[in-house]
């Protein structure tokens, strides 16, 4: 027989035999197992939650458990849930104990369940009570502390990146050795926070100088915890916190820099201060149609409080008038005189839309409301019911009060963050005029909740949000709102 028939042969019956002698294993248990949202924290706890839905022997080998722990056959192993962390591999988040120990353990697959690389997450206090682990999973990275609590104290904070094919290093083998002063924005950060000190807080680079100072409000991305802790004494109060390292924007590069965290908190949570109620901002647009009346610092003006009163006046003044014709794209008001007054929809060019919405009817006044929406602006304006002219234009909804004798509305530019309020006089003949328009350096009237609760005829209550956290990190408006009491005082 030719020889290399012979060779052929042989390979051919070698391959076959290395295929019958691989194992083939069925994934369809994982399906039973939940996908968690980024970020997520993981902390093990030897509890009533700890997990105890054991997978066998035969799911052991199909994780690939002897390359995650060694014992693995007697120990007890399982699965918590997958993660999205990209498309070229797979991510399951696992656990196993050993001995009074609970290990969690985050492992990337490749689409065939090949195991790639596997990173510990979180260990449970054993025994003793000595050690522990935690961590913040990121899209990117792997935010790890490991604390020991012995005599000293000791923790350190470690970051773990995940590579296009899905290996783990750490961060210092990423930037192999050194890690650079410059850091990578489109990692996720470890956490999103804004400050909270009403005076700014100072930077600091490795060295501990101070090279810079973040404003009120401002967006902070920490990228990494430090083992330094501080206790600040603010004006008689004691403000406990640590060194994180942030990434921050400067000169167009994204830098390592320092900051004191006992001044940073969530978005949701930022609070207004007494001393920001009052800003006296300049606006530069003079032809804006409603940049009039005379410029006052709330202060001067008005009585301002961050407090909620227990009463309410109800001024419900809308009604609906139904002889008002609202077809799609065209509303028909009629008029005492006996014509009618039109608005169509524009659409057809997109610099010079238009669409209108019917809001209600003010008996009191003979007025309809009508919503005006135009390209990149919007208004609301009042049309005389009995001769079909348009009254006057407010930047957003105009609300009466009580004796009907002042307008308030609030606008929020949401291009530069600036925000105003407007108070209009109203006459004995409804002649309406802006007597105040109030600019605001802090905060807006909440997107969320625009209600306004008049508790005088000359004080109402407004919900306001920071405009520096007027949206989420998600995108979202913030639903989170103070309540600010306002009194007109002339």
């Amino acid at each position: 027989m030719n020889k290399y028939l012979l060779l052929s042969i042989f390979f051919f019956l070698f391959s076959k035999t290395s295929s019958f002698g691989q194992e083939h294993f069925d994934y369809g248990f994982l399906k039973d197992y939940p996908t968690k949202e980024l970020p997520i924290e993981e902390k093990t706890k030897l509890d009533q939650y700890a997990p105890t839905n054991h997978i066998n022997q035969v799911q052991k080998k199909a994780l690939h458990f002897d390359k995650i722990t060694k014992d693995w056959e007697q120990l007890d192993c399982g699965v918590l849930y997958n993660l999205k962390l990209s498309e070229n591999y797979n991510t399951w988040v696992v656990y196993y104990y050993w001995g009074e120990e609970l290990h969690t353990t985050l492992v990337n697959y490749d689409l065939k369940y090949n195991f790639i690389d596997s990173e510990q997450l979180a260990m449970d206090e054993n025994a003793e009570g000595w050690t522990l682990s935690e961590s913040t999973i990121t899209r990117h990275r792997i935010h790890r502390m490991d604390a020991l609590y012995t005599e000293p104290e000791q923790i350190e904070y470690i970051n773990f990146i995940f590579k296009n094919t899905g290996e783990i290093i750490s961060e210092k083998e990423y930037y192999n050795g050194e890690v650079p002063d410059t850091c990578v924005h489109y990692f996720d950060p470890l956490a999103v926070k804004y400050v909270q000190a009403l005076n700014g807080l100072n930077v600091r680079d490795e060295n501990g100088n101070k090279i810079g100072k973040l404003l009120y409000g401002d967006k902070v991305n920490i990228i990494k915890h430090t083992t330094k802790k501080l206790s600040i004494n603010d004006n008689g109060k004691t403000v406990n916190g640590s060194i994180v390292e942030i990434c921050n924007y400067e000169s167009g590069y994204n830098k390592r820099r320092y900051v004191f965290d006992g001044y940073l908190i969530e978005d949701t949570t930022l609070k207004l201060y007494n001393t920001q109620l009052c800003a006296n901002m300049h606006i530069e647009d003079d032809k804006d149609p409603f940049n009039s009346g005379e410029r006052v610092c709330l202060d001067d003006t008005y009585s301002i409080i961050l407090d909620t009163p227990s009463n309410s006046i109800p001024t419900n003044f809308i009604s609906k008038n139904d002889e008002v014709i609202i077809e799609k794209g065209r509303i028909t008001l009629p008029l005492t005189n006996g014509k009618k007054q039109i608005f169509v929809d524009n659409t057809e060019y997109l610099e010079s839309t238009e669409s209108y919405e019917y809001i209600g009817f003010l008996k009191s006044f003979d007025y309809y409301l009508i919503e005006g929406s135009y390209f990149e602006e919007g208004d609301f304006f009042f049309v005389d019911q009995n001769n079909g002219e348009i009254k006057s234009r407010f930047p957003n909804y105009p609300h009466i009060s009580p004796d009907k004798k002042t307008i308030i509305c609030f606008y929020f530019n949401p291009y530069n963050n600036s925000s105003e309020f407007f108070v209009y006089k109203i006459d004995n003949k409804n002649q309406i005029t802006l007597k105040h328009q109030v600019e605001i350096g802090f905060w807006a009237q909440n997107y969320e909740n625009t209600e306004i609760l008049w508790t005088s005829n000359t004080s109402f209550l407004v919900k306001a949000t920071p405009i520096a956290t007027m949206w989420k990190s998600s995108g979202n408006h913030n639903e989170s709102y103070q309540n600010i009491h306002i009194k007109i005082l002339d």
